[in-house]
């Protein structure tokens, strides 16, 4: 499966100009809020409580973009990180849990019976499983976002070694899982922050690869490679 190749210069210019475009909403709210507060146009101790909350939302909103334009911007180079093993069972529930703490909507991850029994996720250069888990909340979430109506799922099946992570409809799943090549995940387009194509480099780091269908950004095929069965 194709993944769009990253060009440090061309890719960490296209990361700063999101990160200038992301951050002016929040900032906006941020400092529209505490103009209010500080000539105490609130009439309220209720409004001026939103305005605090919706200030601290803005903030954090920020301060995760700023996290997130730095770490993708940070050197990787050939380095390989020990190799850590993770039941498969257990990386999907991790992964279900953060993607419900989001605000896509609703999809649901399913994975075959015997998925994880014997087998488990393999992450090559990714430091720890948080940041694998974060980089398939945000790819999952991103293709909810532009399936819109649409009613897209993730199916989860396994291969001799390789964990096959297919979101879409019924159709897209089936389509994704046939033998034809795919096409590439485009993480720079659709409006999204720097944290999905964060998540893309996350994914090719951890010996992954992820592709997509040509005719419709509300899918995506994510493989993982799987250690040999422990038994």
């Amino acid at each position: 499966m194709p993944l769009t190749g990253f060009c440090a210069d061309t890719d960490v210019a296209k990361a700063l100009n999101l990160l200038i475009h992301d951050l002016r909403a929040p900032l906006s709210v941020a400092n529209g809020y505490l103009r209010l507060l500080s000539e105490d146009q609130l009439s309220s101790a209720a409004l001026r409580d939103r305005a605090l909350k919706q200030t601290i939302e803005a903030l954090a909103r920020m301060s995760q973009l700023c996290t997130d334009a730095s770490e993708y911007a940070a050197a990787r180079g050939d380095k390989v990180f020990p190799q850590t093993l993770t039941p498969l069972d257990t990386f999907v529930a991790d992964v279900r849990a953060a993607c419900a703490t989001s605000s896509a909507g609703p999809f649901a991850i399913d994975v075959q019976p015997d998925a994880g029994r014997h087998l488990d996720v393999r992450s090559i250069r990714v430091r720890d499983r948080a940041r694998l888990v974060r980089a398939l909340a945000v790819i999952f979430c991103a293709v909810r976002r532009a399936a819109g109506a649409q009613q897209v799922d993730v199916a989860v099946s396994v291969t001799a070694r390789r964990a096959l992570f297919l979101m879409g409809t019924p159709e897209a799943r089936a389509r994704l899982a046939s033998p034809a090549p795919l096409a590439d995940f485009d993480p720079w387009s659709g409006g999204h922050t720097v944290a999905l194509p964060l998540a893309c480099r996350t994914v090719a780091e951890s010996d992954g690869e992820i592709g997509t269908l040509a005719d419709t950004r509300a899918s995506v095929a994510v493989t993982l490679p799987l250690a040999e069965s422990l038994s």
